[in-house]
């Protein structure tokens, strides 16, 4: 799968093309917590903070359009708009 996901970032999602997404993500607390402990814990107390390997988020991140954050009743929510 990720040959796949690096395949289509590198082609700029030629795959794709036409695509318009539009999302609300709702991350609970916990969801954030839990995220931010396990980043914390993997990166070592003493160790500094490393990119993560992975699919290149700057390549991704030319896709999104809008993205607003927001809180509401203990859940971070995420508007984002993405096009391509």
């Amino acid at each position: 799968m990720t040959h796949w996901i690096r395949k289509q970032i590198d082609s700029g999602f030629a795959d794709l093309k036409g695509l318009r997404v539009n999302a609300t993500i709702p991350l609970k607390d916990q969801f954030i917590n839990e995220a931010l402990a396990e980043f914390l814990q993997s990166s070592g107390s003493t160790s500094p903070v490393t990119r993560p390997s992975g699919p290149d988020m700057g390549a991704l991140l030319k896709f999104v359009k809008r993205a607003q954050v927001h809180s509401t009743d203990g859940t971070v929510v995420v508007d984002v708009e993405i096009s391509i």
